[in-house]
C-alpha cells in the first residue's frame, strides 16, 4: 500500500532533496527525544539529530520499503549506542 510516507521515500530515492528534508523535519522531534533520553547530554542529542538524517540519507536507497522507514527509534538507538560506546 502506498502511505504518504513511501512516496515521501521513493521520491527521495529517486533524488529530491526536498522529500527528504520534509521527512526529516517531520522525524526531528521523535530523533532529539530518543537521543536526549539516552544519551542524557543535550549537545550530544544535537549532534545525533544531525547524525541519524545524514545516515540515513546516505542509505536510502537501501530502503526496499519491507519494513516502516519512519520507525527511526532504531536508527537513533543504534547511533546513541555508539556514542555511549565511545564514551567509556
Amino acid at each position: 500500500m502506498e502511505t504518504p510516507e513511501n512516496i515521501s521515500v521513493a521520491r527521495a530515492q529517486s533524488g529530491s532533496e526536498d522529500a527528504f528534508a520534509e521527512w526529516a523535519r517531520k522525524h526531528s522531534s521523535q530523533i532529539y527525544k530518543c537521543s536526549l533520553r539516552m544519551l542524557q547530554k543535550r549537545k550530544d542529542a544535537e549532534d545525533n539529530l544531525q547524525n541519524v538524517p545524514l545516515q540515513t540519507f546516505r542509505n536510502i536507497n537501501s530502503f526496499e520499503g519491507k519494513s516502516q522507514f519512519c520507525n527511526l527509534a532504531g536508527a537513533g538507538r543504534y547511533k546513541c549506542s555508539g556514542s555511549l560506546r565511545c564514551r567509556t
